[in-house]
């Protein structure tokens, strides 16, 4: 016999005896979760296979001495299982063994960080004791390992925020650790009807914490303020969070003399994209600063009013001013500026620009009244009432924009 053959007999046998497991494990894996008996057939020792069956024998009406020699059988094979321990919890909880079965539900999430039946047992556990803590330390782990389940757990954060020892502890959460999930809990909460007060107590202390509310969210507040026609706070929180630079340009009207980027959100100006125009702004001889708002028609119907800007005028006697140049504006009525309350009322409209003009003053006065009209939006309007009238071409500027109060 050779010494080639001699290696292979020796070596045959083990061979064919790994080859045999490998095929049994591997069956038996394939059966695991559709029929972990017939997995066990093939694999006696297969801890999913037993641990499914036990979870089965765990629960109410189920058999669970047999849950706890399962579960027990694969810790004997595998003592660092968390869902072992988490079926010795099922089992202790469904006897009434509160005690033992918090502790096996802390080895099982300790041991299984992202075992969401032991970390949601334990969440529910903490919240029924009063410790919104841990309460929340659970969720958010919940959260972190199964971000699917948020949209079903928004409800659930709500109701903690309006309880007041749960809520210092959610904002100690959403404060000092921002989770992933904050941005989406928030836009959630602000869109809730009849919620105000409690977005309020929510949003309000978050500006001054150590990860204070993102422009998003601060706009999501804002957002629900304005729909509440409580204007002057959401103007107050919007101008809280500007940075230094735009809080130079700060006004009635804000930036009139367009020298920053438009906001588009908050009371900034929004420039709404158009078929038909082009809106920019642009360094030009006679701006009052560095550059100018300058509007280009394409000799297209547009109905254009996508120029704007949310205002916040107190009660009291007002002018608006401002500065235009024109060049070769073709309409049968021309373009003007609308100041309208929230409700629709007009406040204020200003001469109609159409044809040429060198750089120029208008101004319109107009009343703010003390009744209602909390909020007003100030809008570029293309004044066509008919689809023929909204042809428009040719250039127009604008500059030096502002409402100042009149005095008595």
């Amino acid at each position: 016999m050779t010494a080639r053959r001699r290696l292979w007999m020796i070596l045959a046998a083990p061979a064919l005896a790994l080859a045999w497991l490998v095929l049994h494990i591997g069956v038996a894996d394939l059966l695991v979760a559709q029929d972990p008996d017939a997995a066990l057939a093939w694999w006696p020792h297969h801890d999913g296979a037993q641990l499914q069956l036990a979870e089965i024998a765990a629960e109410p009406g189920g058999d669970a001495a047999q849950a706890v020699a399962r579960a027990r059988a694969v810790l004997a094979r595998t003592p660092l299982n968390g869902v072992a321990y988490r079926v010795l919890g099922r089992v202790a909880d469904g006897a009434g063994d509160e005690a033992g079965a918090l502790a096996h539900y802390r080895i099982a999430a300790h041991r299984a960080p992202r075992d969401r039946p032991a970390l949601g047992w334990l969440a529910n556990h903490a919240v029924l004791h009063g410790d919104f803590t841990a309460a929340l330390a659970r969720t958010d782990q919940l959260l972190r390992v199964s971000p699917g389940l948020l949209d079903d757990t928004l409800p659930t954060l709500a109701a903690l925020a309006a309880i007041p020892e749960a809520r210092v502890a959610l904002l100690r959460l959403l404060g000092e650790g921002a989770p992933p999930w904050r941005p989406r809990f928030l836009s959630w909460l602000s869109q809730q009807p009849g919620a105000l007060p409690l977005i309020t107590a929510l949003f309000s202390p978050l500006r001054a914490a150590p990860q204070p509310l993102s422009m998003a969210e601060r706009s999501a507040w804002i957002d629900r303020l304005l729909r509440e026609t409580r204007v002057a706070e959401a103007q107050f929180l919007w101008i809280e969070a500007l940075p230094d630079e735009r809080r130079k340009v700060l006004g009635n009207v804000f930036d009139g003399g367009f020298e920053l980027p438009p906001d588009n959100g908050g009371f900034g100006w929004t420039f709404a994209p158009v078929a038909g125009a082009t809106i920019h702004q642009e360094p030009t001889a006679g701006a009052g600063g560095e550059q100018a708002l300058v509007i280009d028609f394409h000799d297209r119907r547009v109905a254009f009013a996508h120029v704007q800007q949310r205002l916040a005028l107190p009660p009291g006697r007002y002018a608006l001013r401002g500065r235009t140049r024109i060049d070769g504006l073709r309409n049968e009525r021309g373009l003007h500026w609308l100041l309208r309350c929230d409700d629709g009322r007009l406040l204020a409209e200003t001469e109609r620009f159409q044809g040429s003009s060198s750089w120029r003053d208008f101004r319109v006065d107009f009343e703010r009244p003390a009744d209602a009209c909390n909020g007003q939006t100030l809008t570029l309007h293309l004044d066509a009432r008919i689809a023929p009238e909204q042809m428009v071409g040719g250039r127009i500027w604008f500059d030096d924009l502002r409402i100042s109060t009149i005095k008595h």
